[in-house]
């Protein structure tokens, strides 16, 4: 699913009235029933009695119009609605009233047309919603944020976001999502972000134009929903499906070069990940000091002993893997980044992660040996040694496409909805995981996962944006068995499956 900047979704609304004919009237009808059910089945997801009442706070534009539209649709299904129009002049004192029990707030107030700061009377009632303890599902997007995390008026100084924002516990974004709700800046203000799809035409990239965009012109932004997944695993399946003929050699032989002497549970983690990949043969290069815990925990794996207490020799025959995951635990010594240049001349797909991706940052000469065609897998702050600092949201998009060009590599940027840049300038922004995903070791079972799936034949893009999906499906899993606060990165392995 492409992200569109708010420009261009109005141009395709105007495009879908043009060509497919219909009404304004009845595209701004089809939006709001489209958003309706999915207000319906948030109330049965998220375990509201059976007769919850809404308040619909309606803006004046057509963010409110779609909002009054809701109204009226869940009062024909039952439900007791009362719309407030920001034009009311009681509305600043209604929405001071704390909510009742099972009461849901729907903010409809401003749309993705937004231009400036909130006006005051508007970001009064913003606070008093932020205030009031109810259940809050946005419509389109949260009121106050810009559908661009970037280049926007309504922006405090400093790169901080706006001013006034409602803070929504849902966002049902119309036909797509807004590229602000997916990043750190403003995402915490989106909740859960659902997509309530309209039906507009195709075709209208080419007539809509960007003219006026905030957007660098060289992105393209996609979002990572059920069909796009689906889209990946079947190029990457094309490439090495599994056959009853097949033995384990043909399904592909990973080598994680993955922990030292105290790091071990990294070096755990990595292949616990790839042990789920469908992956024939994994094989773990750890000093021998520590072998005995890998081949209790990961009897499937073999051993490769190397010399030492940290990583600094190949193993033999090296043509015998088809790819490798390095870096996971490996510590930074000198003899560690000697080896790591030797490993990057082996020629087979590599993911790239933690402590490989440090010592690249440090050093020319590893810098120009990384092979292309890799997977590089940093978090935010390994971004930053890799690319310097910047500034912004727009500034990190620029960093990170420039180092996937740097290197003709797959960028994975870990956090929050995954960025996963490629070197042709699409980038992908995933749609799984949850916040108990956010402790120390996920990472590591990601690059082990995405290493098996290189090793098997995936190509490297598709490798990634499989990768880092099923990795935050097992982290929504483990989350509902466990809760996401007790739940950990060793869970992780347990919960990866293929659909």
């Amino acid at each position: 699913m492409r992200i569109y900047t708010g420009e261009d979704i109005r141009g395709a609304d105007l495009y879908t009235i043009l060509h497919e004919p219909v009404s304004r009237e009845k595209l701004m009808e089809r939006a709001a029933a489209s958003v309706t059910e999915r207000i319906l089945e948030t109330l049965n997801e998220r375990g509201f009695g059976p007769n919850p009442s809404f308040k619909v706070f309606a803006g004046k534009g057509d963010n409110g119009a779609d909002g009054r539209i809701i109204a009226g649709l869940l009062s024909k299904k039952g439900f007791y609605c009362r719309v407030l129009s920001i034009e009311d002049p009681d509305i600043e004192e209604v929405s001071r009233e704390a909510a009742c029990p099972d009461e849901i707030y729907i903010d409809a107030l401003i749309g993705s047309g937004l231009k400036g700061p909130v006006r005051s009377r508007t970001a009064s009632v913003i606070r008093n919603i932020n205030g009031s303890g109810a259940f809050v599902i946005s419509v389109d997007l949260p009121s106050g944020m810009p559908s661009e995390p970037f280049g926007h008026d309504g922006l405090c100084g400093n790169g901080r976001q706006s001013c006034c924002m409602v803070k929504a516990d849902v966002t049902v974004a119309v036909e797509f999502p807004k590229l602000s709700m997916l990043t750190p800046l403003f995402g915490n203000f989106a909740g859960e972000i659902k997509i309530a799809p309209i039906g507009l035409c195709g075709g209208f990239e080419g007539s809509a134009g960007r003219a006026g965009t905030v957007l660098p012109e060289e992105f393209q932004y996609h979002y990572v929903d059920e069909n796009l997944y689906m889209d990946f695993v079947k190029q990457g399946e094309k490439m090495c499906r599994f056959s009853k003929f097949s033995h384990k050699g043909d399904n592909g032989h990973l080598l994680a070069v993955c922990g030292h002497t105290g790091m071990t549970g990294a070096a755990l983690l990595a292949v616990s990940g790839a042990l789920r990949s469908g992956c024939g043969l994994v094989t773990a290069r750890i000093p021998a000091s520590e072998r005995l815990a890998m081949h209790v925990a990961h009897p499937s794996a073999i051993v490769s002993c190397g010399e030492g207490d940290c990583f600094r020799d190949l193993p033999e025959n090296m043509s015998r893997f088809t790819s490798v995951c390095v870096g996971c635990g490996l510590g930074t010594g000198k003899e560690t980044a000697w080896a790591l240049e030797r490993l990057f001349g082996c020629g087979v797909p590599m993911v790239i992660d933690a402590d490989a991706l440090n010592l690249v940052s440090g050093s020319s000469r590893l810098r120009s040996a990384l092979p292309e065609g890799s997977v590089l897998t940093p978090h935010l702050g390994e971004l930053e040694r890799l690319t310097g600092k910047w500034d912004g949201e727009a500034g990190k998009f620029e960093k990170a496409m420039a180092l996937a060009r740097e290197f003709s590599s797959v960028v994975v940027v870990k956090g929050a909805h995954t960025m996963t840049v490629s070197p042709d300038g699409k980038v992908f922004f995933n749609s799984t995981g949850c916040s108990g995903m956010a402790k120390g070791g996920s990472g590591d079972v990601l690059a082990g996962y995405i290493g098996g799936l290189l090793a098997r034949g995936y190509p490297p893009l598709q490798a990634a944006v499989t990768g880092v999906c099923r990795h935050g499906l097992a982290g929504e899993r483990a989350g509902r068995k466990w809760g996401q606060e007790a739940m950990n990165a060793s869970d992780l392995a347990d919960f990866f499956c293929f659909r």
